[in-house]
Parts: structure tokens; sequence; C-alpha cells
């Protein structure tokens, strides 16, 4: 079994879903400064600089990553211990076809992300003689390493 791991590309529409919601804090957080120290200006370019930099580092970091397991000998046992490993560490299946499976987290606080940014999904894709795993890096990462360990 060789394994292999890929970054994606980070999403344009996450930059902009946690650039406007970056701005809308740091708009509210000025306002309520701003009332408590009776200074009314706004400088939009105290707001705008950190909200650019906020969201270009989030955006490369909720980018997804791919796992590429290949030369497998027995493909089903592998799909089924990957499905177990999730399980165990808080994904349920949401849907499941016949060459892909896809997996959310059970908490409601990542249903809110995923909703919003689309990162806490993680998708199995069984191929000929190969499973793609395209999740957040960290699930890729204790997948990487458990599959090691066994």
């Amino acid at each position: 079994m060789k394994m292999e791991k890929s970054y994606l590309k980070p999403s344009l529409t996450t930059f902009f879903r946690i650039l406007s919601l970056s701005l809308i804090i740091l708009l509210s957080f000025k306002t309520i400064t701003s009332i408590f120290y009776s200074s009314l200006f706004i400088d939009p370019k105290m707001l705008v600089f950190p909200s650019i930099l906020i969201s270009i580092a989030l955006t490369i970091y909720l980018r997804k990553s791919r796992l590429t397991i290949m030369e497998l000998d027995d493909l089903h046992r592998i799909k089924s211990l990957l499905i177990e490993k999730l399980t165990k560490n808080g994904l349920k299946v949401k849907e499941e076809k016949e060459n892909e499976i896809t997996l959310e987290l059970i908490n409601r606080i990542g249903n809110f992300f995923n909703v919003w940014f689309g990162i806490e999904t993680t998708t199995i894709k069984l191929l000929n003689s190969k499973i793609i795993v395209e999740s957040h890096s960290s699930v890729v990462r204790n997948l990487m390493h458990e599959l090691d360990v066994n």
C-alpha cells in the first residue's frame, strides 16, 4: 500500500466568506470601542487591511488535502477501515453512492462551518485500483498515521 498526500487549491468563495465575516467582526468591534471612547471616525484602512490578511491566512489553512492510497490488495477492506476510523473520530456517513462516500461532522459547530465554508466534509472516492480521500489537513494527517500503524 502506497500513500501520497497533496493539497488542493484554496477556494475563492471561502476567501470572500472569511473576508466578509472578518469585516463584520472588526466593524462591530470598532463601533463598540468608538461608542465608549467617543471617537466616531472609523478609518477604512484599519478594517480592510487586517481583514484581508486574516482571510488569506485562514483560506490557506482551511484548504482541503487529498490522500491517494494506491497499490491496494483489498479495496473494500481498506474502505471499511477508513470509514471505521473516521466514524471513531466524530464523523458520520452523510451520503453513500456506489463509488463515493461523503462524511460530515456530528457536532453543530462543525456543521455551521461546513455550511458556511464547505470545509468540514470528508469524501472517499473509490477508483479501479486506488482510494482518494479529500478532507481537512488534520483529518488526512490522522488517517495517514493510523494507516501506517496498521
